[in-house]
């Protein structure tokens, strides 16, 4: 019984000593698979097709077609897969010499 009684006012020394508990706020929710993302992504890609002296690769276009397709049928992560890639490839293609 004395060990219990001992164990319980350590721990109450501990709890009282280490200040008022603080509520933390929630971590704000990251979501980046939604349709108005998709929509975000079909324009950044426009800007950087339109802004392209040479033609889009076909892998870019096969992508971006496939992705707003897969958007519009509410397959949202798999569409803003495909038009992240279609990001990809078209930035990488505007850095080519």
């Amino acid at each position: 019984m004395f060990l219990f009684v001992r164990v319980c006012g350590l721990a109450a020394i501990v709890l009282c000593s280490a200040g008022p508990l603080k509520a933390q706020a929630p971590l704000p929710e990251l979501m980046t698979d939604t349709p108005e993302y998709c929509t975000e992504l079909q324009d950044r890609l426009g800007v950087l097709i339109a802004s392209s002296v040479l033609p889009p690769p076909h892998e870019v276009a096969d992508l971006s077609t496939q992705g707003q397709t897969l958007c519009a049928h509410g397959h949202v992560r798999g569409g803003v897969q495909r038009l992240r890639r279609a990001l990809v490839i078209m930035q990488q293609h505007g850095e080519a010499p």
